[in-house]
């Protein structure tokens, strides 16, 4: 019998629920991702190239920043510590005064952004034009990070099905909110603050619900708030509020200076936006590994089980590679009608782009499975030197890049970003945890090869002989379903051959 299935005989009776919980929050990320393009197509029809839509999607970016900060960093700390707690007043008296320390940040928020407002807008995006919506990017931060702190609280304490409902339900209210926004909007000038009314009305919803379900659920328990609870998540958490701005900048550096070095009223940087949004609801394979594996290998280490840290890690990275080997292949392959289905002609069709962000989300994949262990080893100010290095790569490579190339040179520092990331991050996790964790070169191979076969077929039926795709969004579904038979079909035929297993 090899190691890997070894590996998957330990995981014992926690397999079952795992493969529960990951089922479940993958249909839930599917039906994320489906929403979410939905609602991103609304916005690039309703706004275009203009740097309107640059606008809003840098802030939907920026929260990747703010919602960490406004909870310094508390909800991932929260992801550590508390799984496989038994002492439940313990536990909710980290949640209410993580919850006290996140409101109070959101507080001191809004007292700079009320000041500086144009000063702030000038140094985004080169535009002060945009500083009265200064009072609504302050709300949406922090109603988002409530609302976080509340969702991953619950994934921490194993209420994986109840934090993915919540997931649907944010997409159900976007979506009916940008439907209504489409057929009932007075006009460009509104778009935008219409827009960014349905985000916070959505995660304030949210935040009150998931709210009133952990008092419910807390019935019973008594509610003490003991600042001794919280000191090792901030012993733990602090070191990491360098490391959330440089992760920040890494994603983000390539807009930042696609709106100041680039003179086209934004368009660059909408058109680089656009593709980051569509490559990362693509990749919706990331969100469920970290949200559904992380509290898993957690539990799994606080009960000091290496062999099931290691079973959840080879899974992850075998259902990762499984499942973005072939989409990277796939968008790349239909992004003509796809792109076209989205922004109704306002952007143009860049498979470099598309490819080399592509790459980039594949990166960050593999990066987070090592990062696994350097949380749990508790060692988080190694981040800094990870992040140090990899930022001031992005850095150096945007300056000297996007003049020349634009958009395409931002793509081509965050991928050289994110791969240095991966190797670092792989050497240092080695050295913290003592385990020897890597992706399965066999796997790997699996998965291209079923991908070049699938994409081989796939373009006879996109294109049939045509320099241009054929047809139009049905033809495009029909190509997709095609490639998803096609695909299984080569794994498994694989799978006999090599007598492994499909994931």
């Amino acid at each position: 019998m090899s190691g890997e299935k070894r590996q998957g005989l330990t995981l014992g009776g926690l397999s079952k629920r795992f493969a529960g919980d990951f089922g479940f929050k993958a249909l839930t990320e599917l039906v994320s991702a489906v929403f979410g393009l939905y609602c991103f197509a609304i916005l690039s029809r309703l706004l275009g190239d203009s740097g309107e839509y640059a606008v809003l999607n840098q802030t939907v970016a920026m929260s990747t920043l703010l919602v960490p900060l406004l909870l310094v960093r508390a909800n991932t700390a929260l992801c550590v510590f508390v799984p496989g707690d038994k002492d439940q007043s313990r536990v909710r008296s980290r949640f209410f005064m993580t919850l006290l320390v996140a409101l109070l940040c959101c507080g001191m928020l809004c007292i700079p952004a009320y000041i500086f407002n144009q000063n702030i807008t000038l140094f985004l995006w080169g535009d002060a034009s945009y500083s009265h919506l200064v009072p609504l990017l302050v709300l949406y931060f922090s109603v988002m990070a409530l609302s976080s702190l509340c969702q991953s609280f619950l994934q921490a304490t194993g209420h994986q099905k109840k934090a993915n409902v919540f997931v649907l339900l944010r997409c159900g209210f976007n979506a009916t909110g940008f439907t209504l926004l489409a057929f009932g909007h007075s006009g460009d000038a509104t778009v935008l603050r219409q827009a960014l009314w349905i985000y916070i009305l959505t995660e304030s919803i949210l935040f009150v619900a998931q709210f009133i379900l952990l008092l419910v659920d807390w019935r019973g328990v008594r509610l003490s708030l003991r600042a001794a609870d919280i000191r090792p998540l901030y012993r733990y958490a602090l070191p990491l509020l360098p490391v959330t701005v440089m992760a920040w900048l890494n994603s983000f550096i390539g807009r930042f200076l696609l709106n100041h070095l680039i003179q086209d009223e934004l368009r660059s940087a909408s058109i680089y936006g656009f593709y980051d949004a569509l490559t990362s609801r693509a990749f919706l394979i990331n969100a469920v590994l970290v949200s559904t594996v992380f509290p898993y290998i957690a539990k799994a280490w606080n009960q000091h089980d290496r062999k099931q840290v290691i079973g959840y890690l080879h899974k992850s990275f075998n259902i990762g590679l499984f499942a973005a080997v072939p989409i990277l292949f796939g968008i790349v392959l239909i992004c003509p009608t796809l792109i076209h289905w989205m922004a109704d002609g306002n952007y143009p069709t860049d498979r470099t782009l598309l490819l080399v962000l592509c790459l980039a989300q594949l990166c960050q994949m593999l990066y987070m499975n090592f990062s696994y262990l350097i949380d749990l080893s508790r060692q988080s100010q190694w981040y800094n030197s990870i992040f140090a290095v990899s930022c001031a790569v992005n850095v150096l490579l945007c300056l000297v890049l996007v003049p020349e190339i634009g958009y395409v040179g931002a793509a081509v520092g965050l991928l050289c970003s994110y791969g240095l990331q991966l190797a670092i991050a792989a050497g240092i996790s080695y050295h913290l945890a003592g385990i020897s964790v890597a992706p399965s070169l066999l796997q790997a191979a699996k998965a291209v090869f079923s991908a070049c076969v699938m994409y081989a077929v796939c373009h006879l039926l996109y294109y049939r002989g045509q320099v241009h795709p054929v047809g139009g969004v049905w033809e495009c579904l029909l190509t997709v379903v095609t490639g998803v038979v096609v695909y299984f079909a080569c794994q498994w035929l694989l799978c006999r051959l090599t007598k492994t297993k499909l994931i």
